[in-house]
């Protein structure tokens, strides 16, 4: 209910996933599929990774009121009984087979986590939990087994102790030196104690007035901010939305940050999303990178082209949002967003753009 209204041909979403109800499981494109927009570290990871939980970016997403977190609108709170009901779900699903390193790797963790969690009781308790905070994918097995109604009796013994390894463990995530792992635990916390973020609605001031780092700003947009999954800067990212070196030629700061704040208000025609259903009911999604007198090449969220028959569609729309969703800078403080911003603002000219 709250993935598919966005998650479906033509509403908006900028990920390949389709969640509308009447989608068998095995189409979603998100069923044992890998992340277009960040695995958070998981390794292996997919989108629904059937049978583990915490190897699917789906659960990291939801569990997570920090940078990545969906959906981008609404509630910013973690809803503890509807991940549950997820993890539930795809715990109850038949594990995918294969045979790729990576995973039998990843399944590898899984049974280093489950140990770690068995020595939670006991004076190994505080090495367990540094070990489960040491991956994505322990952090959100520990999340799980801290946030279930029931604990193993031989592993939790009283609702006392399991208090206290709620403290520690968010203790220690807060200062973690992996943002993706810090914010999973930033619920846990006393609302005194959690990182002071921007969150949906803001004063741009409340960024505009600070002196930002860029070099702090390049490693945000290489990281938590997720800027590189869509654009280039200064060398670094990915080429489906405009590149973003030397973008103060375009824009000077004040509207820089604007366009981050409200991406729909300007979409460059290159830029704007295209739906289109071929004559067979086939549905693509992407931007449009060439058109010729009988053909048009379409560009998915993966990067890759797919050359298309004019006499083969039977529609094409336009989208009216932005493929850039709103709420970028919510999990970031104000430090944070001045420090991204300055090092966007302040990048040069790539050679490509050069005139």
């Amino acid at each position: 209910m709250n993935c598919s209204p966005c998650h479906r041909n033509g509403a908006g979403g900028d990920v390949p996933s389709w969640f509308n109800y009447d989608q068998p499981l095995e189409k979603t494109r998100a069923y044992d599929a890998k992340p277009v927009r960040g695995d958070f570290g998981i390794l292996a990871g997919r989108v629904i990774a059937p049978a583990d939980p915490d190897r699917s970016t789906l659960i990291y997403r939801i569990s997570n009121e920090g940078s990545g977190r969906m959906p981008h609108i609404g509630s910013r709170i973690v809803d503890e009984a509807g991940v549950r009901v997820m993890r539930d779900w795809i715990r109850a699903m038949p594990a995918a087979e294969s045979d790729k390193d990576d995973v039998a790797a990843a399944r590898q963790i899984a049974r280093h986590n489950a140990e770690s969690i068995s020595h939670l009781k006991g004076p190994e308790n505080r090495q367990a939990l540094t070990n489960l905070l040491a991956s994505t994918s322990g952090a959100l097995a520990l999340l799980d087994h801290l946030a279930s109604a029931t604990n193993d009796a031989a592993q939790i013994s009283s609702p006392n102790e399991k208090q206290t390894i709620r403290q520690t463990a968010a203790a220690l995530a807060s200062a973690h030196t992996n943002a993706l792992v810090r914010d999973l635990f930033q619920r846990l916390l006393p609302p005194d104690q959690r990182r002071q973020t921007l969150g949906a609605d803001f004063d741009p001031q409340t960024v505009l007035v600070l002196r930002g780092n860029p070099a702090r700003g390049k490693e945000l947009f290489q990281g938590i901010s997720q800027c590189a999954r869509c654009h280039i800067c200064d060398g670094a990212g990915r080429a489906f939305g405009p590149e973003l070196s030397g973008i103060s030629r375009k824009y000077n700061r004040v509207q820089l940050l604007e366009q981050i704040l409200f991406p729909s208000k300007i979409i460059a025609p290159e830029h704007k999303t295209q739906f289109v259903t071929l004559r067979d009911d086939t549905e693509l999604t992407g931007l449009i990178v060439k058109r010729a007198a009988t053909e048009l090449v379409l560009r998915d969220e993966t990067l890759n082209d797919r050359t298309v028959k004019l006499a083969d569609i039977k529609e094409t729309r336009e989208a009216i949002v932005s493929a850039m969703p709103e709420g970028m800078l919510a999990p970031l403080t104000a430090q944070e967003a001045a420090d991204l911003l300055d090092f966007v603002f302040g990048s040069k000219p790539s050679a490509t753009l050069l005139p």
